[in-house]
């Protein structure tokens, strides 16, 4: 999350007024995150969360998918925000220039990740096992907006070798070997695409929250879980964990089984999944310039990711 648009108290006014939800009494940006623009909002009945999704960060005509989605999720009894409809029935809007939602407030924190415990990640196994399960009944599909034709389009452009002395043909292996493998007809659904901690809320050792929904997309169950194991399941300085490991695919399986080519896979995928953040996090790291808004991630934690996939 981030503040990108600055929005005016009377325009904040009006657009409240479309929904019964009270009159507006108070407003403020949230920092935190790199790609959409959010607001906690406070009114009569409560807290909300507004957000505005950037055109530079996100292709505007995926939004009903992200936002279809998270609601989805919501109804299937996920602690996903629900997204709050107008007076005329209305979850998708325009405020400045934007496509804006309000949802509901979740509360919680996320958990850092040199405080994650086993249980932490167990529930997150969980969370996604269930995610996967809703998954299967959401009609709409997108493709991967960072799939493999990305990768090497990034492995081309991006002058690696800047970010680490040998990157750019470490890159360029990789993408090699996970075009050559790459599986086909795999389980798959709506996934989150993002699972990452500082998307997950936990309230007294409890799930209470998940949020982020802007790389929500189409593709193979294995993926998001691969993802979530880089996410999840190293400490800050990139070691491997196994406890948090063998407990969120212990999460995950009492939900959704991994089926035997998911199993098969699943070194590749962690692999593959390693591979799109050093390459998502280098796109941003090389093309930051001192005064931007967004602080680019690191990518250096996930090569270290992806030297340790790649030597298991």
């Amino acid at each position: 999350m981030a503040v990108y648009t600055k929005i005016s108290e009377p325009v904040l006014h009006d657009f409240i007024n479309a929904y019964d939800i009270g009159a507006l009494q108070a407003y403020e940006g949230i920092q935190a995150g790199v790609s959409n623009t959010n607001y906690h909002v406070f009114t009569e009945k409560g807290r909300y969360v507004l957000t505005l999704f950037e055109p530079h960060r996100v292709n505007v005509g995926d939004v009903p998918f992200f936002a279809g989605y998270a609601d989805h999720l919501a109804k299937f009894g996920l602690p996903a925000p629900a997204i709050i409809k107008t007076k005329e029935g209305k979850r998708l809007r325009e405020l400045e220039n934007r496509p804006a939602i309000l949802s509901e407030f979740l509360h919680g924190e996320d958990v850092k990740r040199n405080a994650l415990t086993p249980a932490h990640c167990r529930a997150a196994g969980e969370l996604l096992g269930r995610m996967h399960k809703a998954g299967d009944d959401y009609q709409p599909v997108k493709g991967n907006g960072y799939s493999l034709d990305r990768w090497e389009d990034w492995g081309r452009s991006l002058k690696l070798n800047e970010i680490k002395r040998g990157l750019k043909a470490l890159v360029e292996d990789e993408l090699k070997h996970i075009k050559h493998h790459w599986p086909h007809n795999m389980q798959g659904g709506a996934i989150h695409g993002d699972f990452f901690p500082d998307n997950v809320f936990f309230k007294d050792g409890e799930v209470s929250g998940l949020i982020d929904f802007h790389f929500a997309c189409t593709d193979f169950y294995i993926y998001d879980v691969a993802i979530a194991i880089n996410a999840w399941c190293f400490d800050d300085d990139a070691v491997f964990k196994q406890a948090r490991y063998d407990a969120f695919i212990e999460g995950y399986q009492s939900i959704q089984k991994l089926d035997k080519d998911e199993w098969h896979y699943l070194p590749f995928m962690l692999r593959a999944a390693a591979l799109r953040f050093v390459l998502s996090r280098a796109e941003e790291f090389l093309s930051y310039e001192e005064g931007d808004e967004m602080t680019p991630h690191d990518p250096h934690a996930f090569i270290k990711r992806l030297e340790h996939f790649r030597h298991e």
